[in-house]
């Protein structure tokens, strides 16, 4: 349904998962590896590209997996070790989950990307400390991920994208050019915020000439009262002022019609 007909949904790349699995018992990690290896000659049986999670260091075992024409996203070394999968044969993708990897307001990995100590300490033929020579024919390149993991955190797809758009010049530019001395990040970043979205684009939802990003600034201390220098808020409906153990008291919006 999804690899062939006149209107393939996969053209040429699929990926195929497989990744965190139980590995309690030998039946387990060599069910797995066998389930990876139908996978992959399906996908190739169709004429396309399969991709893959490195995980068969994890899940270790006797079942072989052929690793002709797959490439394999490199993301925890405990998992798929780069350098036992570039011996077996694999194409890499650099994607150390410790570097580039976003979850938005989780509270493990990132929020956003580092990406000032990217741009200086970062390369994609360094898989979490694992180094390949630069140009090594089996390392085809790094990326950056961002997983939406944490449901009604009010992360929106322009959130999303706030963090996308900032990460994406450092990792495009170290990826295409690996080590530099010439150009400070300082310099380079220039170059983007130069550039920013696209023409008349404002996806990132930012305002113009608004300290901090901020439009309104209320103080609900006992009523609905502003701060002086804001309107004050004369009416309210379906909204009661609750107390947080953090801000003291905050309007709670209860759904439906709710307005101040």
């Amino acid at each position: 349904e999804y690899m062939e007909g006149d209107d393939p949904v996969f053209l040429n790349k699929v990926h195929i998962g497989t990744d965190e699995f139980d590995r309690s018992s030998e039946l387990t990690r060599e069910s797995f590896r066998q389930y990876t290896s139908n996978l992959l000659e399906l996908v190739k049986s169709y004429g396309k590209q399969p991709y893959m999670w490195g995980s068969l260091t994890w899940a270790y075992g006797n079942t072989p997996v052929d690793s002709t024409g797959v490439t394999a996203f490199a993301w925890y070394n405990g998992y798929g070790d780069p350098k036992e999968m570039v011996a077996d044969g694999f194409d890499l993708i650099c994607i150390p989950d410790g570097q580039v990897y976003i979850v938005p307001e989780a509270g493990y990995y990132g929020n956003y990307l580092n990406i000032q100590n990217l741009y200086n300490n970062w390369e994609p033929n360094n898989i979490a400390g694992q180094v390949f020579p630069f140009g090594h024919p089996q390392i085809k390149g790094g990326m950056f991920a961002i997983w939406n993991d944490i449901v009604g955190n009010g992360i929106s797809m322009d959130d999303s994208h706030d963090r996308i758009i900032h990460a994406m010049p450092v990792i495009a530019e170290k990826a295409w050019q690996g080590v530099r001395a010439d150009v400070s990040y300082n310099e380079f970043a220039a170059k983007p915020a130069k550039t920013g979205e696209a023409p008349n684009a404002n996806v990132s939802a930012k305002l113009a000439d608004v300290p901090d990003n901020k439009v309104m600034d209320f103080n609900f201390s006992n009523s609905f009262d502003s701060r002086a220098e804001y309107p004050v808020a004369t009416a309210a409906a379906n909204v009661e002022l609750v107390s947080d153990d953090d801000k003291g008291k905050v309007a709670n919006f209860n759904g439906g019609e709710s307005y101040i």
